[in-house]
């Protein structure tokens, strides 16, 4: 069973006055979970970024060794920009690159206390209901993340077949 546009906005609703508000679409490449983010902010009519994209564009001019120091800022001043409520991220591959040496679900949490933030979060859900774990990668991957998933609000987008 996939998940709907719905379910997000249903999501998103339920953690209007949360103290973190965010969202994560999960799923492998390929599973749709763009599709399901892009459906959603259709209909509400929230912004969507290329984060990865915007990231990489604006941290090309900054130097190797300054770019851990300076990507946290860069990621606010996208979100900024947006000038919304709730702003959709989407191809955060990026905020896994080892050299930034960032922490890619506290950046998001934290991130998601100024703003509703729907990511699509690129990897699964492993473990069972009362214990989820969120991952990215596989192991020995250098990319490779492993998070409690108690707490987060995980929709699921399973493999296509």
């Amino acid at each position: 069973m996939t998940i709907r546009e719905d379910q997000v906005e249903a999501a998103v609703d339920a953690l209007a006055f949360g103290y973190e508000r965010l969202v994560l679409i999960v799923g492998p490449p390929g599973s749709g979970k763009s599709s399901v983010l892009r459906d959603a902010a259709d209909e509400r009519q929230w912004p969507v970024t290329n984060l990865g994209l915007e990231l990489a564009q604006r941290m090309l001019e900054v130097p190797v060794q300054q770019r851990p120091a300076r990507a946290l800022d860069t990621i606010s001043a996208i979100l900024d920009e947006l000038n919304s409520d709730v702003a959709c991220l989407d191809n955060i591959e990026l905020l896994f690159e080892p050299s930034l040496q960032l922490d890619p679900l506290g950046l998001l949490q934290s991130l998601s206390r100024q703003k509703t933030l729907v990511v699509a979060w690129p990897g699964g859900i492993v473990g069972d209901e009362d214990s989820p774990r969120l991952v990215h990668a596989e192991r020995p991957h250098p990319e490779y993340r492993e998070y409690p998933g108690r707490g987060l609000v995980l929709l699921s987008v399973p493999a296509e077949e």
